[in-house]
């Protein structure tokens, strides 16, 4: 597994921004807040993905992906799709912790990495963009789990109200790796090669975002 062990390296949850929070050391808003920007992420997958379907080299890959974005669109339902989910859970939010701020500012980070990362998706090779979507799916893992932890320790209902975190971020952690598996049988060196550069990008994009929301949270206390 050559991204993965790659993101391996550098988990998620060492960000200095995830470890405070973790620490119990941040303000609480800022876990509210981290949904709200990362909502998106579960709404813009599917997208990524379709647009790589229609790419597709062979129809291996293609077969592969279909898959899974149906398994993402709830295969066929509406209900059960991630950022369908993620905006209920934002809602169950609201009697955890405080409300962000009236307006969107701080959604800004969120968006801008949405922007940025779907550049990985359009602008990159199909090998370098099947690479991101390795990244994207293994960090979207890893942030549902994340979340999950924390959710669980507000202590509410969690089982009913959080519990489809956990089913979201072993899917999540499956296609990565089936992606990954499908790149190593079929890329070929040079192709493996721009498939760990897309995911190497996505994953600076997402480190990036985390940057700024870390920043937004010291000049939330400082103030």
């Amino acid at each position: 597994m050559f991204i993965i062990n790659i993101l391996n390296e550098k988990p998620l949850a060492e960000h200095a921004l995830l470890k405070t929070i973790g620490a119990g050391n941040a303000d609480r808003r800022i876990l509210r807040t981290i949904l709200a920007n990362s909502r998106g992420l579960a709404a813009a997958i599917p997208t990524w993905m379709a647009a790589l379907i229609e790419r597709a080299p062979d129809s291996a890959i293609q077969i592969l992906l279909t898959r899974q974005l149906d398994q993402e669109l709830g295969r066929g339902s509406p209900d059960p799709r991630c950022g369908v989910k993620s905006d209920w859970l934002l809602s169950a939010l609201k009697g955890v912790v405080d409300t962000i701020d009236a307006d969107d500012s701080q959604l800004a980070p969120g968006r801008r990495w949405l922007e940025h990362s779907g550049r990985c998706f359009c602008d990159l090779s199909f090998a370098a963009a099947a690479g991101a979507l390795v990244a994207a799916k293994y960090r979207s893992e890893e942030l549902s789990a994340w979340l999950e932890i924390m959710l669980r320790r507000q202590g509410e209902d969690t089982d009913t109200q959080y519990g489809w975190l956990e089913q979201h971020a072993n899917r999540q952690a499956e296609h990565a790796a089936d992606i990954e598996n499908l790149l190593v049988i079929t890329a070929s060196d040079r192709e493996r090669d721009e498939a760990v550069g897309g995911a190497e990008a996505f994953d600076a994009r997402l480190w990036t975002y985390l940057d700024r929301m870390q920043r937004r949270q010291y000049e939330r206390v400082a103030a």
